[in-house]
């Protein structure tokens, strides 16, 4: 299906190729069903190219909303955009609540929506190292209020991490 496309490279250059090479570099449904122990075998490059792919997107405000509501139901062709766009922004500063409520609304379900996506996309796309979750499950619990310690904390919490069996480390490792 690419073939074309592999043979037409040699004609692009600069910004066009980098991007081209960007878009083609991942296979997006393959790694999309990765685990994590299969992400961890990544190169940390494509392992961001990878995360970034996948990362949901922000919701947009309800000053951004409004904008864009103006914009599309805008009957003035002849002015140009820029002095629409002032006259739509003093608009929504002199908008009553009850003009700027559904674009509030809007944005606050999608705003849930989005923590919901991010939530899950975080979990999916963090993985830890062992030593990593090793500290994370032993540092709280040595937390201390002067932070003058911490340092000789994050010493001893290594030397213990050195001292470990390979068995031990092992059992450190996150369960995919």
């Amino acid at each position: 299906m690419f073939n074309g496309l592999k043979n037409s490279t040699s004609q692009l250059t600069g910004p066009m190729l980098w991007s081209f090479k960007r878009f083609f570099s991942v296979d997006s449904a393959l790694l999309q069903e990765l685990s994590r122990a299969e992400m961890r075998k990544l190169s940390p490059t494509k392992l961001k190219e990878l995360k970034l792919q996948h990362k949901p997107k922000a919701p947009k405000s309800a000053y951004q909303l409004f904008i864009k509501h103006k914009f599309a139901t805008n009957t003035d062709k002849d002015t140009n955009p820029r002095d629409l766009l002032g006259r739509f922004a003093s608009e929504w500063k002199t908008a009553p609540e009850e003009v700027k409520a559904p674009f509030v609304k809007t944005h606050k379900e999608a705003a849930a929506e989005y923590a919901k996506e991010f939530q899950a996309w975080k979990e999916k796309y963090t993985v830890r190292s062992p030593y990593m979750n090793f500290f994370m499950s032993v540092y709280p619990k040595r937390v201390v209020k002067d932070f003058s310690q911490n340092s000789s904390i994050m010493k001893q919490i290594a030397e213990e991490w050195n001292a470990l069996s390979p068995e031990q480390k092992e059992s450190y490792r996150s369960k995919d």
